[in-house]
């Protein structure tokens, strides 16, 4: 009988949701010569149902095994006295894996002639249907922690249990803390230095899912305290080993990264005292462990951490005392001087008002952007189409398909418009339309999003940064930008430009809120003083409103309200968007208003004519990161670590 290559760990509590397609994933993965170990940990609902189904069906492959409520801890190890194979291999019952993981990580176990595999991952959301990579391994490589210039990437490896392979010898010194949250931490860094030769590759193969609703690691109560506990075993592990010297500084940021992290998760509960109670214990944990923590150089080093310490400690700290023990009055005076405090002195370091700078790329590395944003624009043709939604291109992408049929040659932008009904039909459907590796970016989808148009965002950028972006990282890779159509009966005068105005001044708002870097002006300072008294969703409130008042009256223009260019170039008859006609964009057929003379005439001016040589350069600032970037890197830091 062939011996089995990697038995497969699946804890199982309250996934009936979840556990079929998990079990999919696995009873059709392409290496043979596994053993699937289900254990049900006590679970009340009908998952053991659905279990015993696969276990009818697949009896060579799945193995299962029902016992006393215990937790996720005493699940795997119950799993693990279970195992027969060569590696051993967890799988979160709410999660699933890419159908050829196994054999790419036993297969690359046996060839570099490693203990440990890890893998990358992609996050899942099933309240949006998005597929997020999530590349914290960057190459194929094998790193080997005896050796110091190694150490660093244990922080890649992750505290995550679930994309990696094992040998299974490894686990006879080691168990997961029953009763514990954060186990995963607690373990897997110590086993990791027991292996010491650990393989990473760079591949997608496990999929987790996030925003499930019930996840104990975001959750803010007693159990928060439990970091310490897995903080405990690392420390002890090296003790025991006599390495707690010799690996003092690696130890000491790993222990940073997970006490601080959980910080982050504060704004999901109201319980101050207990933020008081784990802040102030935190100082002191660290203060007696490692009582130089403060002069680290991973802590000085890293923005996140910096952020957080700065913000939940010198500021929160305070503030959620007054929370508990000030009058509402007081508290709300307390809150609005420390947030205009702190405001105040992020203006004096020229963190929200700053030169906008401009990042010349490579010629060739220019065209893969291009092509990058080109693939979107495909996406977006095919929903429009399929859906009947109806867009232009606009501004710089429709000058460059009537100039040069595709991209301006010099141009790292690509601009489209819909009229406002389009717009939102969009909206609606695209989350559920784009496929994967696109992510639709706007105010009803993402939380503090600043701008009053919406982007389509290519999740595999290539190794290209929006550098001045303030959306999470993983969306600041090349975009398409869409912006509404509106209509008005008002023509170019006094009252139009007071409207436009308006928005603008709302648009300034909305992005010093943000600290996105714009140009100063003393008008914008007192709109900086101004914002702490409006909420991102008011001001895109007050925005839509504006710009849609007189979209149900006489239609006499089409305005585009969102765009930089100002209302004095982007308001024209409504006619000139009536109809519409198909011009060559590089490989591709696009829709262009027939009026497209007068358009970019009232924009260009005599739009034919060439711009000087060193004008030919592009208004954004899409930069190349293996060029322009230190690879510092606040992937370092994992969102779910």
């Amino acid at each position: 009988m062939q011996k089995c290559a990697v038995s497969i760990i699946v804890p199982v509590y309250n996934v009936e949701k979840y556990i079929k397609e998990c079990l999919e994933s696995l009873v059709n993965q392409t290496l043979k010569n596994i053993e699937i170990i289900v254990v049900n940990d006590g679970s009340p609902d009908k998952s053991q149902k659905i279990v015993d189904e696969y276990v009818k069906k697949y009896p060579d492959k799945i193995k299962s095994f029902i016992k006393k409520n215990g937790g996720v801890s005493d699940a795997r190890n119950y799993g693990l006295k279970k195992a027969t194979g060569e590696y051993v291999a967890f799988v979160d019952s709410d999660d699933f894996v890419d159908v050829t993981m196994f054999e790419k990580m036993y297969n690359t176990a046996k060839k570099s002639d490693c203990k440990v595999v890890v893998c990358n991952l992609i996050k899942y959301s099933e309240t949006t249907n998005n597929y997020m990579p999530n590349n914290f391994i960057k190459k194929n490589q094998v790193i080997d922690l005896t050796n110091q210039d190694d150490l660093d990437y244990i922080n890649k490896c992750r505290a995550f249990v679930w994309n990696k392979i094992y040998d299974k010898k490894l686990f006879e010194k080691f168990k997961f803390p029953k009763g514990q949250i954060f186990e995963d931490s607690a373990i897997v860094y110590n086993v990791l230095f027991e292996a010491k030769k650990i393989s990473m590759i760079n591949e997608n193969l496990y999929y987790y899912r996030v925003n499930r609703e019930g996840t104990i690691t975001t959750t803010i109560n007693d159990k928060i305290f439990d970091i310490f506990k897995s903080c405990d075993n690392i420390i002890e592990y090296h003790k025991k080993n006599n390495t707690f010297e010799q690996y003092y500084k690696k130890i000491e940021n790993l222990c940073l990264i997970h006490i601080f992290k959980r910080m982050e998760f504060f704004n999901l509960n109201k319980n101050y005292k207990l933020q008081v109670n784990y802040v102030n214990l935190a100082f002191e944990y660290l203060n007696n462990n490692f009582p130089t923590w403060k002069n680290s150089c991973f802590f000085n080093k890293t923005k996140s951490l910096k952020k957080n310490v700065s913000k939940l400690i010198k500021k929160n700290k305070f503030l959620l005392f007054s929370k508990i023990y000030c009058p509402k009055l007081i508290r709300k005076i307390v809150r609005f001087l420390i947030k205009m405090k702190t405001n105040i002195s992020k203006l004096r370091l020229k963190k929200v008002f700053g030169k906008n700078k401009k990042y010349i790329i490579k010629n060739e590395r220019l065209h893969e952007i291009q092509m990058i944003e080109l693939d979107i624009l495909k996406e977006i043709d095919r929903i429009c189409r399929d859906n009947k939604i109806k867009y232009f291109l606009i501004e710089g992408s429709l000058l460059g398909a009537v100039r040069h049929n595709g991209f301006i040659p010099w141009d790292d932008d690509l601009d489209i418009g819909m009229p406002r009904d389009d717009y939102n039909k969009f909206l609606e459907i695209a989350d559920k339309k784009l496929k994967i590796g696109y992510k639709l970016c706007c105010y009803k989808n993402i939380k503090n999003y600043h701008l009053p148009f919406s982007k389509v965002v290519s999740l595999n950028n290539r190794g290209f940064r929006n550098k001045e972006a303030v959306l999470s990282k993983n969306y600041n890779g090349p975009f398409v930008d869409i912006f509404p159509l509106d209509t008005s009966n008002l023509a170019l005068g006094k009252s139009q430009v007071k409207k436009f105005n308006k928005i603008r001044k709302y648009r300034d708002i909305l992005l010093i809120k943000v600290r996105y870097k714009i140009k100063f002006s003393w008008k914008r300072l007192l709109y900086y003083i101004e914002s702490p008294f409006y909420s991102n969703k008011k001001l895109h409130e007050k925005i839509n409103k504006l710009s849609t008042r007189e979209n149900k009256n006489n239609k006499k223009y089409v305005v585009n309200y969102s765009s930089s260019y100002g209302v004095k170039k982007e308001i024209f008859p409504i006619c000139c968007f009536d109809k519409t006609i198909f011009i060559d964009f590089e490989d591709i057929l696009v829709p262009i208003p027939k009026n497209y003379n007068y358009v970019l005439t009232r924009i260009y001016g005599d739009y034919m004519q060439l711009p000087p040589k060193n004008k030919r350069v592009s208004r954004h600032s899409i930069c190349d990161t293996s060029i322009d970037l230190k690879d510092i890197e606040e992937d370092d830091i994992d969102e779910n670590i």
